[in-house]
């Protein structure tokens, strides 16, 4: 049997769901969450042969905390980003 990876949860006071981590995800879905209002959605680290996902979801008992969870860890570095 695999073993399962580490998870790793935040809360996080914030207004807007996505919050920025330095690295680059792609969202690969969404779920009603039992008794809450608030969807649960998934992401998947873009870097290729990096296994980490994350699920992102709003609290039911506080609507301005967002949790993310987050499942297994980087086998590279946060990616640089080019802004100008």
């Amino acid at each position: 049997k695999k073993q399962k990876e580490p998870r790793f949860a935040f809360m996080t006071k914030s207004e807007v769901d996505h919050l920025e981590d330095g690295y680059r995800w792609r969202k690969y879905g969404q779920k009603a969450v039992k008794n809450s209002p608030y969807p649960r959605s998934y992401y998947r680290c873009t870097t290729q042969k990096c296994s980490v996902k994350k699920r992102v979801e709003r609290s039911f008992q506080d609507p301005s905390i967002v949790i993310t969870t987050y499942e297994g860890q980087h086998n590279h570095p946060i990616p640089t980003t080019l802004r100008g």
